[in-house]
C-alpha cells in the first residue's frame, strides 16, 4: 500500500482481494533495453497510452470469444465458487478500451495454439 499511497504506480487495481499495479519507472527501464509485454487492466492501458509519445506502445485487447472461454479459464485457475465466478463474468463486460485509443483486438477462443498464433501474428512484426 505504501507504493500506492506514494504514487509509484502508473496504475493499480484490486482484483480478487489482491492489489496489482505497474510501475512507470519499471516500464521505462524495460523499454529502454528491449521490447516488453505488459498485462494490464483497461485503466492501466489508458494510463500507459498517455505516455505513447515517449514510448513505442501497441495495445492489444484480448477478449474471450464467449462466456464458456472465461469459465474454462476459471477452471484452470481453480476458481470454483459460483458467486465469485458470476462476479468475474459480470466484471469481464467492463474490460473495454476507449474508442479514441488505438488498439488491436485478439479474440481468445480457448484453443491455445490458435490463440498463440493470433497473438504472435500481431507481436512479431512489432519486434522487427
Amino acid at each position: 500500500r505504501a507504493g500506492i499511497n506514494g504514487y509509484r504506480f502508473l496504475e493499480h487495481a484490486r482484483y480478487q482481494g489482491n492489489f496489482y499495479g505497474s510501475s512507470l519507472t519499471d516500464i521505462r527501464s524495460v523499454l529502454k533495453k528491449r521490447s516488453g509485454i505488459f498485462a494490464i487492466t483497461p485503466g492501466g492501458a489508458e494510463a500507459l497510452y498517455a505516455h505513447r509519445f515517449e514510448m513505442n506502445i501497441t495495445n492489444i485487447l484480448m477478449i474471450p470469444a464467449s462466456g464458456e472461454v472465461l469459465l474454462k479459464n476459471f477452471d484452470r485457475r481453480g476458481i470454483t465458487d459460483p458467486e465469485k465466478r458470476q462476479e468475474l463474468l459480470e466484471e469481464a463486460v467492463s474490460f473495454t478500451l476507449p474508442a479514441e485509443m488505438e488498439y488491436r483486438v485478439v479474440t481468445i477462443t480457448g484453443n491455445t495454439e490458435r490463440d498463440e498464433t493470433a497473438l504472435i501474428k500481431i507481436i512479431e512484426p512489432l519486434l522487427r
